[in-house]
């Protein structure tokens, strides 16, 4: 694995040439990130509350849609 993640680094070293490119890559074992920006994420813990689309009258209450892992 080491030589495909170090294959796959240099392709994405290629790919910057062409702009940003925030890559995450699994099979289901392994996982591939790459980011070749400043990456933000926000991580999300229970309780959830409400997700509403800005530009639509719609949401979502995850409290009801999710449950606690134990």
């Amino acid at each position: 694995m080491k030589a495909i993640f170090r294959y796959l680094g240099d392709l994405c070293l290629q790919l910057q040439a062409f702009g940003i490119a925030n890559i995450l890559l699994s099979d289901g074992k392994y996982l591939f990130v790459y980011c070749s920006n400043i990456l933000h994420w926000i991580t999300r813990r229970a309780p959830f509350g409400q997700a509403r689309l800005i530009d639509d009258d719609i949401f979502i209450d995850f409290q009801q849609e999710t449950h606690r892992m134990m």
